[in-house]
């Protein structure tokens, strides 16, 4: 599968960004946390072509530059987003977020909604949500000390960790499958008419 690797600034920073060439707006596809670009690595080929594709990790996370003392909140990755839109010289996009891209990804979309062809939204919120509790998985791989040993234990056993605080979520394969099914039913629909419509994945 053909695309380009690039690097976008934002200030001192590197974002990460893997751009894979087609026609229409182009798609960004946004992971959440703890994740990165390869959340959508299954998808892409269903994608592009015929569709231009843009992935990126958020600062802090995959290849992105991790900043000591950044702060991850909505409105620095508001800037994430923006400095890839703007540095790609991307006119009009169809934004997909996930998790913890939603609030920026939102937030975008509402600041400059006559760049924004579509807007699909996976798993994610846009509230305040005072009693909202992170994940284990989060609190176990995002806290600075504590990932630092929880990383190579649980590689040590083939990732278990993550395997059974998802497996007691209730995610299971045939929920991811359907999931790729929704999000690609969603982009499908606000494809131009003149894009043929991508097979089924059944």
């Amino acid at each position: 599968m053909a695309y380009q690797e690039t690097v976008v600034r934002r200030d001192q920073h590197r974002i990460h960004v893997r751009d894979h060439p087609g026609m229409g707006p182009p798609i960004i596809l946004m992971h959440g946390f703890p994740d990165n670009l390869h959340l959508y690595d299954r998808l892409v080929p269903y994608l592009s072509p015929p569709r231009r594709v843009v992935l990126f990790d958020f600062l802090g996370w995959g290849n992105s530059d991790k900043p000591s003392g950044y702060a991850y909140t909505t409105a620095n990755q508001v800037s994430d987003l923006d400095a890839v839109i703007t540095q790609l010289g991307l006119e009009q996009v169809l934004l997909v977020a996930h998790d913890a891209s939603g609030p920026p990804a939102i937030d975008w979309a509402l600041s400059q909604p006559e760049r924004v062809s579509g807007l699909v939204l996976l798993n994610t919120y846009y509230c305040e949500m005072p009693t909202l509790r992170a994940p284990e998985v989060i609190w176990l791989f995002a806290t600075p000390v504590i990932r630092n040993i929880a990383r190579p234990v649980s590689q040590m056993f083939g990732n278990w960790v993550v395997a059974c605080i998802d497996g007691r979520s209730g995610s299971s394969s045939a929920t991811r499958t359907s999931g790729v099914s929704l999000c690609r039913c969603c982009i499908n629909s606000s494809m131009p008419r003149q894009v043929p419509s991508l097979p089924s994945l059944a």
